[in-house]
């Protein structure tokens, strides 16, 4: 959410060179999404960070080759958002739907899982 609020008060730009503000807040979102996705015990969030990661990777090839149409830069970098909303939002319906188990590896499971034997 704060990506998004902060995505939307850069002021407005012509994406004929790569755009510094939006470049900050793809690499701190993707940053931010990395630590989440080390931190878990779920494979969705490595999906996100990779998403992610592909949006920082648009801002650099668009610096090493200016030649590329501003509104492909444009486009790919809006269009980048939608698959990572639907694996956000794939991987938390999943994450409601399953049994009560710790979610992330440095919790610490004090009770034995109900239903399990233990040995």
């Amino acid at each position: 959410m704060i990506g998004s609020l902060a995505t939307s008060l850069v002021p407005f730009h012509t994406y004929q060179q790569v755009v510094r503000p939006l470049l900050v807040i793809d690499l701190a979102m993707f940053v931010g999404l990395l630590a989440i996705a080390l931190a878990a015990d779920r494979y969705w969030p490595l999906y996100t960070a990779a998403l992610q990661l592909l949006a920082v990777a648009l801002h650099g090839v668009r610096a090493y080759d200016p030649v590329i149409l501003p509104d492909v830069y444009a486009r790919l970098g809006g269009e980048l958002v939608y698959p990572l909303l639907l694996a956000l939002v794939l991987g938390t319906r999943r994450h409601v739907r399953r049994r009560p188990e710790t979610d992330w590896v440095w919790q610490v499971r004090h009770e034995p899982f109900a239903g399990r034997d233990q040995r």
